[in-house]
């Protein structure tokens, strides 16, 4: 599951009227189209992290090699992850 939380509207403390008006809410099955998009996005940027890493050096000069990405195309490949 995913949450996402948004400040796109407020509701004020103390509107200018009397009437407060809230825009419409989104439904379930609707979310459940968000929910998966969100997913699919996030599973995206970790793919397009993973590939575009480069080797690190770090703290007493420890080394941290990036993925070998052809390698990581074919274990990929071999469990249809895309």
């Amino acid at each position: 599951y995913a949450i996402a939380f948004s400040t796109a509207y407020r509701i004020p403390h103390k509107p200018l009227n009397h009437r407060l008006q809230i825009p419409d809410l989104i439904d379930n099955d609707t979310m459940t189209l968000f929910f998966r998009a969100v997913e699919e996005a996030t599973e995206e940027a970790i793919y397009n992290s993973l590939i575009r890493a480069t080797p690190v050096k770090g703290y007493l000069g420890h080394i941290r090699e990036a993925l070998p990405v052809g390698r990581v195309l074919d274990i990929m490949k071999k469990y249809r992850a895309y």
